[in-house]
């Protein structure tokens, strides 16, 4: 009964805000409390789980079934069937994987407001937003996030990326869509802030994902599929790390990413974010009704 209370008074309160309001609504009762009990928790329940799986085949109903002999499974039986995907799973790496991401995250953010999930956060409901009015959708109050800067930074021509099937012109695409004269600090802020920087700089944490995505492909072979590859995903991942760090424009335009300092940053307006340098707040935006003249994204 709690928690439907709860959802209907989220609910009612997302449907009773303008745009920015809403996100700030989820934002303050979802997602911080979330990311909070991530925080505090993500790494130790790992970790917790790491150490104890060793047991998890001792666990009475594998001693109820743990004899049977399943030809489907190779003719071994469900316990050592699960023994052997078990150890199989690379745990070490997947808890080095949480830890480092629970530290980018819930580290803090020296360009603004807050730790660094609450950038994540502001990034994914502004880029929602953009896509909503790239899609013409009717928006309820303000476009987040850019500033001074012209609306058709933040409108995107989605039809053109779905007639592409490659992923070497969807970078491209994504390319000619960021390397906007007049969108580069806006784009900078929203997309490359320092927690940004902290992720895709993270050499270590790269090649953790990688060894993981690696042993996906040996545990997933040992389930019989042996003509699974991860390499082409792991390809489009070095690739989209890359597009990020340096989206090397064919234009004169250049983009810069760098890690946090350490410090919180002081935010600006409320601590909400900004088209401006920073990422700082959700004012400074653009009201959806007053067009900025200017000569638009070329």
């Amino acid at each position: 009964k709690q928690w439907y209370q709860r959802r209907v008074a989220i609910t009612a309160g997302i449907e009773k805000k303008t745009d920015e309001d809403a996100f700030d609504y989820i934002e303050k009762e979802v997602v911080e409390p979330l990311m909070e009990h991530m925080c505090g928790c993500a790494v130790g329940l790992v970790s917790a789980f790491k150490d104890c799986n060793g047991n998890i085949t001792k666990s009475d109903i594998f001693e109820l079934a743990g004899a049977i002999s399943v030809p489907e499974l190779g003719g071994k039986t469900v316990k050592d069937f699960a023994d052997d995907i078990l150890n199989k799973i690379d745990f070490e790496t997947i808890e080095s994987v949480v830890r480092m991401l629970m530290e980018h995250l819930c580290g803090p953010n020296s360009d603004g407001r807050g730790k660094c999930y609450s950038y994540f956060y502001d990034t994914a409901s502004t880029l929602m937003q953009w896509f909503a009015y790239s899609a013409n959708q009717k928006l309820s109050g303000s476009i987040l996030g850019i500033g001074d800067a012209p609306e058709t930074c933040a409108k995107f021509d989605i039809g053109g990326f779905a007639e592409l099937s490659e992923f070497i012109e969807i970078v491209n695409k994504v390319k000619s869509e960021l390397c906007v004269k007049e969108c580069k600090d806006v784009y900078e802020d929203v997309l490359m802030g320092c927690c940004m920087g902290n992720m895709v700089l993270d050499k270590e944490l790269e090649g953790n994902i990688t060894k993981l995505a690696k042993n996906f492909e040996t545990v997933v072979h040992s389930l019989g599929m042996a003509d699974f590859k991860m390499d082409e995903y792991i390809q489009y991942y070095d690739s989209t790390l890359e597009l990020v760090r340096d989206p090397k424009c064919d234009n004169d335009v250049t983009f810069e990413i760098k890690e946090c300092t350490g410090e919180e940053g002081s935010g600006s307006n409320d601590g909400k974010k900004t088209g401006g340098k920073g990422n700082k707040n959700k004012g400074g935006k653009k009201k959806g009704g007053g067009k900025k003249k200017g000569k638009g994204k070329k």
